[in-house]
């Protein structure tokens, strides 16, 4: 069996785009996901929004697949979007920066976030004795609890389950995750200063291929 590569399609949100820009994208997208646009209310998250589906659009085509069939998406029952039949793809996105990650004959999830200042003791219950301890003894315990918080959701995220999955249900050990006995392997993402992530694969794989979309020009 051939190994299964994995390509991370990103793109950085950039400024707000004129009206007439972001229509002329959306276009380019199925009815339903145009309507599913306009629920954000913020702009920076319906633009994210739209990024995620067109990064989602070009790996269809880099594929050699059309991309009408984003227009038969359907959602786990935890709200995950799927392509029935294929590729396996996640989507993140966080301060400037969206994500798509795609790929064949294996399982997935994808994380990133921006850096911000916590109260990280409002997230104690989210992590393990020996995981909080890394934190808190780390020299560097916010950018610390961010490689573990993005591990972990990445893992959640490949379940098909997302946040609903208790975080503590899942035990990072360097690149390697275990969920309810079911091992994960991890890759650390860092494709723009201050947004960590991390890519969850349920194989062993190549280093996932970076692959920067120029979203917010033309």
């Amino acid at each position: 069996m051939d190994t299964p590569t994995v390509t991370i399609y990103y793109a950085h949100l950039g400024p707000r785009l004129a009206d007439s820009a972001f229509a002329w994208r959306a276009d380019q997208l199925p009815p339903a996901l145009t309507r599913d646009l306009a629920r954000y209310l913020r702009w920076q998250d319906r633009q994210a929004r739209l990024y995620v589906w067109l990064l989602l659009r070009q790996a269809l085509l880099d594929l050699g697949q059309s991309p009408r069939r984003l227009e038969s998406l359907t959602r786990n029952p935890w709200g995950r979007p799927l392509l029935p039949g294929g590729p396996e793809f996640n989507l993140s996105h966080a301060g400037d920066l969206v994500v798509c990650a795609l790929g064949q004959g294996l399982c997935l999830g994808v994380d990133v976030e921006q850096v911000k200042p916590v109260d990280l003791g409002d997230f104690r219950s989210c992590f393990l004795d020996a995981e909080w301890r890394s934190i808190t003894g780390d020299h560097d315990p916010l950018g610390r609890f961010y490689r573990l918080w993005t591990a972990k959701e990445s893992v959640c995220k490949a379940e098909g389950q997302g946040l609903h999955l208790p975080l503590t249900d899942i035990l990072i050990q360097g690149r390697q995750a275990w969920c309810q006995g079911r091992p994960w392997r991890l890759t650390p993402l860092d494709l723009a200063p201050l947004h960590p992530g991390h890519l969850a694969c349920d194989r062993p794989i190549p280093d996932p291929i970076p692959r920067l979309c120029a979203l917010g020009e033309g």
